[in-house]
């Protein structure tokens, strides 16, 4: 693991960090509801927060899209896009992107953002994603994960795996376990994704209270027979 920085983070910063863990107490099916409930109130301001409480998270968003190497010929899907905080300067990028979310509040305030039907949005599940195999040479997501049970997580991930091209990769931008216990630890990370079939798995601390996981979709024993 890498640690790029050892700046103290801001105290603002590091307890929104902190107060995201409550989302480990509303996951599964009967919590769905009130998550949806909670980001329809959000979305409007949701920008205007996340740059005010957390003043380095769009850089944080700008150095996943540098380390996945997003080009001019990439396919790339952002899970849980909100308000395409990540979509966007992916999407800027890349041949094309599309966010997929289950909130409408926030994918409006994303469609608000539109050119020319740039980028994509989808209404949806990212335990079981609307897509063919072999659909996307990159995948992305923020802070979504912390929502999800450690199956449901585990469900994501093949999902992810079965939608990624051959060589395709995946990146994740997320709290540091250290800031907060409920944000897994690099050694879950690395056991998840690996279960799950993906190869090449980093976690690399980044600046204060974000990890960055990479992982790649290489060819499974069956596709290279």
């Amino acid at each position: 693991m890498n640690e790029l920085t050892n700046n103290k983070p801001g105290w603002w910063k590091r307890m929104t960090v902190r107060l995201a863990q409550i989302d480990q107490h509303i996951r599964g099916d009967c919590w769905r509801w009130l998550v949806r409930w909670l980001y329809k109130i959000m979305a409007p301001f949701y920008d205007w927060g996340a740059d005010r409480l957390m003043p380095d998270y769009r850089q944080a968003i700008a150095h996943l899209v540098d380390e996945l190497a997003v080009s001019a010929s990439d396919v790339v899907l952002d899970l849980g896009c909100g308000t395409g905080m990540v979509t966007l300067p992916a999407s800027k990028r890349a041949q094309f992107a599309v966010g997929i979310d289950m909130t409408p509040a926030m994918l409006h305030q994303l469609q608000k953002k539109q050119a020319n039907g740039r980028p994509g949005l989808v209404r949806g599940d990212v335990r079981c994603l609307p897509f063919s195999n072999n659909s996307f040479s990159a995948v992305t997501t923020s802070f979504m994960l912390l929502r999800l049970t450690t199956a449901e997580k585990q469900q994501v991930f093949r999902e992810v795996w079965r939608v990624l091209k051959k060589n395709g990769r995946f990146g994740c931008l997320t709290g540091r376990h250290e800031t907060g216990n409920a944000y897994p630890t690099a050694a879950e990370w690395q056991s998840w994704l690996e279960q799950s079939g993906f190869r090449n798995v980093a976690v690399a601390a980044y600046r204060d209270v974000y990890y960055l996981v990479k992982a790649n979709r290489v060819l499974s024993q069956h596709e290279k027979n």
